[in-house]
Parts: structure tokens; sequence; C-alpha cells
């Protein structure tokens, strides 16, 4: 899920290192991230509401399990655990 996120929003040198600037600036020009942003501000508040809780929910996941329960893509490129919200990062 992370993986995609940063894929969405042109991020991948974030995981991978400099080697994807390159994609990085390519997937950027895609535009998905200003899409989402705009998607989000017309939103209705209660899908807003639903969005937000699906965030925390991941965030309060995550949080509680700082150890091996995690995906193994944090232990072998020694990721932080993201902090989720709504809107493109």
């Amino acid at each position: 899920m992370d993986f995609w996120r940063h894929i969405g929003s042109g991020r991948l040198a974030e995981m991978f290192g400099q080697s994807q600037l390159n994609t990085d600036k390519f997937l950027r020009t895609l535009g998905w991230a200003r899409v989402a942003q705009t998607e989000i501000q017309q939103m209705d508040t209660e899908t807003k509401n639903i969005l937000q809780a699906y965030a925390h929910g991941i965030n309060t996941y995550l949080a509680n399990h700082q150890d091996s329960r995690l995906s193994l893509e944090y232990t072998v490129l020694k990721l932080l655990n993201p902090n989720y919200k709504p809107e493109p990062c």
C-alpha cells in the first residue's frame, strides 16, 4: 500500500534511493497527486470523514505494530512508518 502511495505521488526515490529520481519526475508529470487533491476538495463531508477514519485506522495499526508484524519492506529498506492521510503526500 505504501509503495502505491509513493508511485501516485512520484516519490519512489524516498523508498529506493536516487536511482528512481527520473521515474519520480515522470510520475509527477502524470498529475495523479493533483487529481487526487482536487477530488478530495470536491468530496462531501461524510466521504472525507470516512477516508480520515480509514487513514487513522492505518496509522493506529502501524503505531501498535512496530516490530516484525509490519511488512518486510519496512525492515529491508529501513523505512520509517508512514503517516497516512486522505490527501496525497
